[in-house]
């Protein structure tokens, strides 16, 4: 398995939890504070599990790159349990007029560990006396900024 095909997984996993929770809460089987901690909870491990992802990616790209070993750089993930509660309280504040509530949720639980994987992969590259510097690579899935770099070359 590639490291995008972890980190897929990673977000697929998140998103399935916490609309798991949501399902919970509509059911009555929890409470909304309930909901609130768990989602944050949920979202607060993706992120770290995302990090940690990102910085043995790094480790290995190097490693393959340079045919050298290189150990996994000390990248941590931010304490941010608030921010998360926040962002889960927002959540279920505005999922009742929100036309796809199983989307938007999928959409939280999923952005939050690939962007904590992207930041925690650029403080690895820049962390790193072996890089110069990076050039974009685009998949089959590149976002439109993405391809706007990638053809300024940046």
């Amino acid at each position: 398995m590639t490291y995008l095909d972890e980190l897929h997984t990673l977000a697929d996993e998140t998103e399935a939890k916490v609309w798991t929770v949501v399902e919970h809460l509509d059911a009555g089987q929890i409470t909304r504070d309930e909901a609130i901690a768990l989602i944050a909870a949920i979202v607060a491990v993706a992120n770290r599990r995302a990090t940690s992802l990102a910085s043995l990616g790094i480790a290995a790209d190097l490693t393959l790159a340079t045919r050298t070993p290189v150990p996994v750089p000390a990248v941590s993930a931010p304490d941010d349990v608030r921010r998360l509660n926040a962002a889960a309280a927002t959540l279920l504040d505005r999922l009742e007029d929100t036309p796809d509530p199983q989307g938007r949720t999928r959409r939280l639980a999923r952005a939050e560990p690939l962007k904590r994987a992207s930041e925690a992969r650029g403080q690895a590259l820049a962390a790193s006396e072996l890089v110069e510097g990076w050039t974009r690579s685009l998949n089959g899935d590149t976002c439109q900024l993405c391809t706007w770099w990638h053809r300024g070359g940046r």
